[in-house]
């Protein structure tokens, strides 16, 4: 943990100015922002772009390892989130492939959490159409104050889960239900 810590599994921070990323265990330096503790544990490290630092609409980067996704048809990105503080801006997810960042693939605006005890949330980032990336970057734009704090925890790329059917509604019988042998319709989509 520290200034900026020890970034583990080639995750490296490039961050051009004061605003970057962080390894951290517990809450952050600022308050009225950040988690209270990470994602996985409460007790563990994660990673956070500290608002304290930097000027407004600064970048806060931090890149992947190189990336080989050839044994997955469909990849997902799925990483948790922390975004507690009123001077949050975004937290965008880009792409490298071909040699070129595809930026924006997703954004999450704005502050997400209300207080720093609030839970983590999931976000699940298709790359159907980056199969071929060679890395992925996390990017934090720095707000105007310092309660800017955006934390990241258990990043992982995987095959996309195969789809779930939901039911949508019961179209027959229309009103009650007993145990009699009538058909029930229903209707599902996969979601």
């Amino acid at each position: 943990t520290g200034t900026p810590g020890t970034f583990g599994n080639g995750w490296m921070p490039a961050s051009t100015g004061a605003f970057e990323f962080y390894v951290n265990a517990g809450p952050t330096v600022t308050s009225a922002t950040g988690p209270s503790g990470d994602h996985t544990t409460g007790n563990g490290k994660y990673v956070y772009a500290e608002g304290n630092n930097g000027f407004a609409m600064d970048e806060a980067i931090l890149v992947s390892p190189c990336l080989d996704m050839t044994g997955l048809s469909v990849p997902q990105l799925k990483f948790w989130y922390h975004m507690y503080g009123a001077d949050i801006v975004l937290l965008s997810v880009d792409v490298l492939d071909g040699g070129m960042w595809i930026n924006d693939v997703h954004v999450i605006q704005g502050e997400q959490q209300y207080a720093s005890l609030a839970p983590w949330q999931l976000a699940e980032v298709s790359l159907a159409g980056y199969a071929s990336a060679d890395k992925i970057r996390f990017r934090v734009i720095r707000g105007s104050g310092n309660a800017g704090d955006v934390a990241i925890d258990d990043v992982l790329i995987q095959e996309t889960p195969p789809q779930e059917a939901a039911l949508l509604s019961i179209l027959s019988p229309e009103s009650g239900c007993d145990l009699t042998t009538d058909h029930v319709s229903v209707r599902i989509v996969n979601r």
